[in-house]
C-alpha cells in the first residue's frame, strides 16, 4: 500500500512538473518574435478584447529611450530592449545656442543703429537705398528667424538620416543667406569680390562633398531629399552667379536719385524696416503656433502631417521664402552696387560671419549626441514594476529610418535565458536576474535604415539574418557560448536598401530548413551546416523587405506589397516548378506587417491600412476593407480574432472569418510600432514610451 502511494506521489509530481513546464514554455509565455513557434497565434486566452487608457489596464510602465522591439514574456517577467542617446556635446551645444542668441541680438541692434544713422543723413534718402533697406531687412528677418527656430524645421535626432540630411542643406542655405547680407556691407573692389566669390565656391564644394549619406542621396535621384539637395545647390549657384555678374559692374558709378521729401520720412522708413524684418517671424510663428497647439492637445502625429509638411519637415513654404529672399537680394543688390547705406559696416560683416558659423556647426556637429547606449529592461509581470534595467552596449550613432529605432529587433527567451540583439553593437545573453552570461559583438550590420530583423531559436542555435547591401550573411550561434557554429555569405547588391525579414525555421520531413527572402529571391539553408539547399529568384515590389513568411504543411506563404505568393517547399528543395499560386495585391499587400495564417485563411494589413483576407488554398481575395491609420506592427490572432495595431495607437479587432466583422476598436494615447504579445490572461502592448498590460483587474 505504501509502495502504491509512493509511486502515485512520484507520478503526480512528475505530471505537475511536466504540466508546469509545458505551461511556461508553451501556453503562458511569449518567447520571441511572434511567439517564435506560435507564429503570432494564441488560440486560447482570457485577456479582454476591449480596452482603453483607463479600462482593463492592469498596469502600465514607462520605458525610457526608444525601442520598437516587441515584449517577450516568461513565467514571471516581461522583457523589452531600448536605446538612448548620450549627448556628450550638450554643454557645448548649449553654449553655442547662447552665443547664437547673443550674435542675433547684436546684429539686430547694430542694424537698428544703422537705420538711426540713415535718418540723420537726408542725402542717402533715395528710392534705391529704401529698396536696399527693405531687402536687407527682409533677408535679415529670415536669418534671425532661422537662427532662433531652425530646430523646428529639422528636428534633433542625430540618427535619423533624413533629419540629418535636411538639417545640413537648410544650414547651408542659411550660410548663403548670410553671404547675401554680407554683400551689402562690402566695398565694391575687385579684390574683395574675387575673395568673396572664391569663399562662396569653396563652401558650395564643401556642402556637396561632405553631405550626409552621399552614397544614398544623389542629386540625380528622385525623392524629397534629392529635391532638397537640388534646391540648395540651385540656391547657392544663383548667389555665386550674381557675384560673378557683379564683377562687370565694379566701376559703375552710383546713380543719384531725387530725395523723396514729400513722404514723411521717419514713419515711412520705420514701416519699411518693420515690414521687412518681421515678415518671416509672422509666417514662422504661425507654423510653430499650430505645432504647439496640436502637441498640447495630444493629437497623434499622423493627424497633422500636412501642417508639418508645410511648416517643418518638408517645408515647401520655407524653401519658397528662401528663394523669394534670393529674388529680393538680386533686385536690391544690383540696383546700386555702391551701397552708401551699409558700406563699411564691419560690425554687421563680422556678426554675420560669426552667426552663420555658430549655426552651421551647432546644427550639424553639436545638436545631437554622438553615442547610443543599448539597454535591456526587465519588468515584473504581476506588478509592472521595473525589476532591473541594464546598459549592455554603447557605440556611435547608427543611420536610421524615421520609423525605426536602435532597438527594434525582438529578443528571445530559451532555456530560462534572455537573448537581446541590437545589430552591429551585438547580441547579449543574460539570465532573468540581469547577469551577463556571454556576448558576441562580431555581428556587423550596415544599412542606412538601421536593423529590423529579429533572431530566431531552435535546438541550441540562434539564427540571425543580416541582409546588408555590401556583405550580407546568415549566421548560426551556439546559444550556450555565443560562438559561431557556421556562417554563410549571401550575394551583395548595389543599392542601399537593406532586407529586414526575420528568417523562418521549418521542420520539414525530419529536416530543419532555414528559409529567407532577400533582394534576389527565396533561399533555403540546412539548419545544421548552413549549406544552401535552393535559390529561387523572386523579385520584390519595393526596396525595403520587412514582412515575414507563414508556413503550413508543405506550403510557404511569401507576402509582398504588389504580389502574394505560395510555394511548395518540397518542390523548392527539388528545384522544380514550385509556385502554387501568385496573386496581385494592387499595391495593398503587407510591407512591414507580417500576416497571420488561420483555418486556411491569410489575414494581413498594408502599411496604409488595407486589411485583407486571402484563401490560403488558391490565393483568392475573400474580403478587403480600409482601416484608419498606418500599420507597421504585425498581425496577432487570439481566440479566433485578429488584432491590427496602428501607429496612432488604435488596435482594431476583427473576427477571423470569411466575412469581415469588426469586434472592437481600442485606443491608447501613444503610437504602436511593436507587435502585441498575448499570454493566457494578459495582453502586453508596447507603445513608444510605455509597456501596457491589458487584463481584467
Amino acid at each position: 500500500m505504501i509502495s502504491f502511494f509512493k509511486y502515485f506521489l512520484i507520478f503526480f509530481i512528475q505530471l505537475f512538473i511536466s504540466s508546469n513546464l509545458y505551461s511556461q514554455n508553451n501556453e503562458d509565455t511569449w518567447n520571441g518574435w511572434l511567439g517564435l513557434e506560435k507564429k503570432g497565434i494564441k488560440k486560447e486566452s482570457s485577456a479582454p478584447v476591449v480596452w482603453n487608457e483607463k479600462e482593463n489596464i492592469l498596469w502600465k510602465t514607462e520605458i525610457p529611450g526608444k525601442g520598437h522591439s516587441s515584449p517577450i514574456v516568461s513565467a514571471k517577467n516581461v522583457f523589452v530592449t531600448t536605446a538612448y542617446t548620450v549627448e556628450k556635446n550638450k554643454l557645448l551645444s548649449d553654449i553655442f545656442q547662447y552665443l547664437i542668441y547673443a550674435a542675433s541680438a547684436f546684429l539686430f541692434f547694430v542694424f537698428v543703429f544703422q537705420i538711426r544713422k540713415f535718418f540723420a543723413d537726408m542725402k542717402n534718402f533715395t528710392v534705391k537705398n529704401i529698396l536696399q533697406i527693405w531687402g536687407f531687412s527682409f533677408i535679415l528677418g529670415l536669418v534671425l528667424y532661422y537662427a532662433q527656430t531652425g530646430i523646428f524645421f529639422t528636428g534633433n535626432d542625430g540618427s535619423d538620416h533624413i533629419i540629418r540630411s535636411i538639417r545640413w542643406y537648410y544650414s547651408a542655405m542659411f550660410v548663403f543667406l548670410c553671404i547675401m547680407l554680407i554683400t551689402y556691407t562690402l566695398k565694391i573692389r575687385l579684390r574683395n569680390q574675387i575673395l568673396f566669390l572664391a569663399g562662396s565656391l569653396l563652401f558650395l564644394c564643401f556642402m556637396i562633398w561632405f553631405r550626409p549619406a552621399p552614397e544614398y542621396y544623389k542629386i540625380s535621384d528622385s525623392g524629397y531629399i534629392s529635391d532638397t539637395i537640388l534646391k540648395a545647390v540651385k540656391f547657392a549657384v544663383w548667389v555665386i552667379l550674381i557675384l560673378i555678374i557683379s564683377l562687370f559692374f565694379i566701376k559703375k558709378k552710383n546713380v543719384t536719385t531725387d530725395n523723396i521729401k514729400s513722404i514723411k520720412k521717419t514713419r515711412f522708413i520705420l514701416f519699411i524696416f518693420i515690414s521687412g524684418i518681421t515678415g518671416f517671424f509672422i509666417l514662422g510663428m504661425f507654423g510653430i503656433g499650430i505645432y504647439r497647439i496640436l502637441i498640447v492637445r495630444d493629437i497623434p502625429a499622423l493627424s497633422f502631417d500636412p501642417f508639418l509638411e508645410i511648416f517643418f519637415r518638408d517645408n515647401n513654404v520655407f524653401k519658397g521664402m528662401i528663394f523669394l529672399g534670393l529674388v529680393v537680394w538680386i533686385i536690391s543688390y544690383i540696383s546700386n552696387f555702391r551701397n552708401q547705406f551699409l558700406i563699411q559696416s564691419k560690425k554687421i560683416f563680422i556678426g554675420l560671419i560669426v552667426l552663420s558659423t555658430l549655426v552651421f556647426i551647432r546644427n550639424n556637429f553639436l545638436l545631437a549626441g554622438d553615442e547610443t547606449v543599448y539597454s535591456v529592461v526587465c519588468i515584473d509581470r504581476a506588478s509592472g514594476k521595473i525589476r532591473w534595467s541594464k546598459d549592455v552596449f554603447s557605440g556611435s550613432l547608427q543611420n536610421l529610418h524615421p520609423d525605426n529605432t536602435p532597438a527594434s529587433p525582438t529578443s528571445l527567451i530559451a532555456d530560462n535565458l534572455v537573448y537581446a540583439y541590437f545589430g552591429s553593437p551585438g547580441l547579449i545573453c543574460m539570465d532573468e536576474d540581469g547577469n551577463k552570461i556571454w556576448e558576441n559583438t562580431q555581428l556587423p550590420f550596415e544599412d542606412i535604415h538601421g536593423i529590423g530583423t529579429s533572431p530566431v531559436y531552435s535546438d541550441d542555435k540562434i539564427i540571425i539574418l543580416n541582409d546588408q547591401p555590401k556583405a550580407p550573411y546568415l549566421i548560426a550561434l551556439n546559444s550556450k557560448s555565443g560562438k559561431t557554429e557556421w556562417l554563410t555569405k549571401r550575394k551583395s547588391w548595389n543599392n542601399f536598401h537593406g532586407a529586414h525579414r526575420t528568417p523562418e525555421i521549418i521542420n520539414y520531413k525530419g529536416q530543419k530548413i532555414i528559409v529567407t527572402w532577400g533582394m534576389y529571391g527565396l533561399n533555403g539553408y540546412d539548419f545544421l551546416t548552413g549549406k544552401e539547399l535552393f535559390d529561387y529568384p523572386l523579385k520584390n515590389s519595393i526596396g525595403q523587405l520587412v514582412a515575414s513568411f507563414q508556413f503550413s504543411g508543405d506550403t510557404l506563404f511569401a507576402p509582398d506589397l504588389k504580389r502574394f505568393h505560395a510555394f511548395h517547399l518540397g518542390k523548392l528543395l527539388e528545384k522544380i516548378k514550385s509556385e502554387i499560386w501568385s496573386v496581385k495585391m494592387q499595391s495593398k499587400g503587407p510591407v512591414c506587417s507580417s500576416p497571420v495564417l488561420y483555418n486556411n485563411m491569410l489575414f494581413m494589413v498594408s502599411d496604409n491600412g488595407y486589411a485583407s483576407c486571402l484563401d490560403a488554398k488558391n490565393g483568392k481575395l475573400i474580403w478587403r476593407t480600409k482601416l484608419n491609420g498606418t500599420y507597421l506592427s504585425s498581425c496577432i490572432l487570439i481566440n479566433d480574432n485578429v488584432f491590427f495595431s496602428s501607429t496612432s495607437g488604435l488596435t482594431t479587432v476583427i473576427a477571423a472569418d470569411k466575412t469581415f466583422r469588426k469586434i472592437a476598436e481600442n485606443k491608447l494615447p501613444e503610437p504602436i510600432f511593436a507587435s502585441l504579445a498575448p499570454v493566457n490572461n494578459q495582453l502586453f502592448i508596447r507603445t513608444t514610451s510605455h509597456v501596457w498590460c491589458v487584463a481584467k483587474k
